[in-house]
């Protein structure tokens, strides 16, 4: 549907669009709306959409340039059945909504009619034969395209299989936007053969349907930026989940579960946290077995936190839900996935503390497999064991990232502060992101507060450092609360010509920050040279320091 902003005479005007895509399904500035001929408010199939902004700009409206914007209405409602339809819409652009005059609305009434078999068979043919589509167009009308995500009706599902069968990547999405038990049929008999070409299009179409405790609430995000979708996928697991499927999506994730892949691991293990039974638990624990010693020589992602450790997060969940499931626990784990199994049961059941537990953490924090001691701190109540606290300096100097966080964390936690010396060891040397900023928020718990202010001043020169130690170091100043950057300068010269001032103001205000003290910006004694041209700090009622020219 075009969107079409027009200047009907007069002076031209501006309007603004975009910011508002970016990890989206739709542009969410565009406000959609649309009843049926008996009034029914149609669904937004995509409420409560996550986004993380985008380009975007401003355009002026003559009266001889129209602005379009080309809108895939199917991405903002979620039409279920033949009817007129009476579609509004409407846009900020930038402007000041008024009691007196409100946005601007454009509406249409849209004809929604079912297809015969023959009308069916036709539309998919012509769909699936259309060239790839390139985008939008800036402020023009884009060409009428078909978005496979999107088809949704049933009447299409028997056209489209005979190409999914095949492995047509379109056919496959299409049979995946049709929420119907046949749909879900269709695509367990499309993943059960082994074609690998075709098991990594229809997997996550059918993984989309499956029952996933995280839409119940049972499991949570995998990291914070995770967009579940839940709202959207539980409508899809209501219209085409039964549970008479559940037999043959454990017997393919099975199969999954002793690929050497971590990837296919990894599927298999979600298979079975949405439908598996306490009987599949060993086959997790075997996988476990075999994810867990790969944690050795996988990688470090610095992409994304918590990191997956390549199938072991997936299967630690699957794991979780075979103990809410009823499996059984081993009190004396022997092997990597019964030490997992173990160290979830303890987490999750504070009734779960078999006689020796403390004895069994001793010993897996000795593991020579560094993912194990890092589960094992994740679970240790609060305060550590005196016992267990032997463990903290060694697994901070063995360089293992992620077991060294967890390590920071309990530090922090606790405030052992005897650990004072160890921990500045690792704000003078980490680099990680996240090792790093665990380290410096336990050196602040523990009182290091001078010497973890010169070592932040010390490192603002080294590579990519320079924004992460001034972030660190607002903690010197009372009223910060955020704030923002320009990276687009000369980094290293820029991290050279700020550090001499830095030193020069923790010299001269020793006494003040050994004490814990703490300034208010703006204040004399800090300057704006101090930091990066660009660089701010924001406050609590919005406004902002130092200010650029810029």
């Amino acid at each position: 549907m075009h969107f079409k902003l027009e200047n009907t005479g007069g002076p031209a005007f501006k309007a603004t669009f975009g910011g508002d895509y970016r990890g989206a399904p739709r542009s969410l500035r565009f406000i959609v709306t649309a009843t049926d001929q008996n009034g029914n408010v149609v669904a937004d199939p995509y409420p409560n959409s996550t986004c993380f902004g985008g380009l975007g700009g401003s355009v002026n409206v003559t009266t001889d340039k129209p602005f379009y914007k080309s809108l895939p209405i199917v991405r903002y409602l979620r039409f279920e059945k033949p009817g007129a339809y009476t579609i509004r819409v409407h846009h900020d652009f930038g402007w000041q909504e008024t009691s007196e005059r409100g946005f601007p609305q454009g509406s249409i009434v849209l004809h929604l009619k079912k297809p015969s078999k023959k009308q069916a068979r036709e539309l998919v043919q012509s769909w699936l034969a259309e060239r790839p589509y390139q985008g939008n167009t800036w402020g023009e009308k884009s060409r009428p395209y078909t978005d496979f995500s999107q088809i949704r009706f049933g009447e299409y599902l028997a056209p489209l299989s005979k190409e999914a069968k095949k492995g047509n990547k379109n056919a496959i999405v299409g049979v995946g936007s049709i929420a119907t038990p046949e749909a879900t049929r269709l695509l367990i008999e499309i993943v059960k053969p082994k074609n690998e070409h075709i098991r990594k299009i229809a997997c996550p179409q059918l993984c989309m349907r499956l029952p996933d405790p995280y839409l119940t609430g049972e499991l949570g995000k995998r990291n914070i930026f995770e967009d579940g979708r839940k709202e959207p996928r539980r409508w899809l697991v209501e219209k085409s989940w039964r549970k008479k499927f559940g037999a043959d999506i454990r017997k393919i994730a099975s199969e999954f579960l002793k690929d050497p892949d971590k990837d296919w691991i990894a599927t298999g293990a979600y298979m079975m946290e949405c439908i598996g039974t306490k009987s599949d638990t060993p086959l997790i624990v075997a996988a476990l077995n075999r994810e867990v010693k790969k944690t050795l020589s996988y990688e470090l992602r610095t992409d994304i936190y918590p990191r997956p450790r390549g199938a072991c997060m997936e299967l630690q969940r699957a794991a979780k839900m075979m103990l809410k499931r009823g499996a059984s626990v081993p009190e004396n784990p022997t092997s990597p996935g019964e030490s997992i199994l173990f160290l979830i049961a303890f987490q999750d059941n504070t009734e779960f503390r078999p006689k020796g537990w403390m004895e069994t953490c001793d010993r897996l924090l000795e593991s020579d497999i560094p993912y194990i001691q890092e589960n094992t701190l994740k679970v240790l109540p609060t305060p550590m064991p005196r016992l267990l606290q032997k463990h903290l300096v060694p697994i901070l100097k063995s360089g293992d990232v992620d077991a060294s966080i967890e390590a920071c964390r309990i530090i922090e936690r606790d405030r052992l502060t005897d650990l004072k010396e160890s921990i500045l060891a690792v704000l003078r040397m980490a680099t990680e992101d996240w090792l790093f900023r665990a380290a410096d928020n336990a050196a602040f718990t523990v009182d290091a507060k001078y010497e973890r202010i010169e070592i932040l001043v010390s490192r603002l020169d080294e590579p990519d450092m320079m924004f992460n130690c001034l972030d660190a170091l607002k903690t010197i100043f009372t009223n910060a609360s955020g704030g923002g950057a320009n990276s687009n300068i000369d980094i290293p010269a820029t991290a050279r010509l700020i550090k001499p001032k830095w030193q020069t103001f923790i010299k001269e205000n020793k006494g003040y920050l050994e004490a814990g003290k703490t300034l208010s910006l703006p204040h004399p004694k800090v300057t704006a040279d101090m930091f990066p041209e660009g660089y701010y700090i924001s406050f609590n009622d919005g406004t902002s320091w130092p200010k650029w020219n810029n």
